[in-house]
């Protein structure tokens, strides 16, 4: 479950820099790109923890 947790906070940092790097623009490829990719990290995650129990 960690490795989760490092992926997710991994790409929260890359977003937050991505971000910053593009003047806030929510809207920039590259920013949807990253979230979409912490999207994914968040959903994997989630369903790590509704199968372990």
């Amino acid at each position: 479950m960690e490795a989760y947790l490092e992926e997710i906070e991994i790409f929260r940092q890359r977003l937050s820099e991505v971000v910053c790097e593009h003047q806030g623009n929510f809207l920039h490829p590259i920013v949807l790109q990253v979230s979409q990719q912490l999207d994914r990290s968040i959903v994997k995650y989630q369903d790590a923890l509704s199968h372990q129990s």
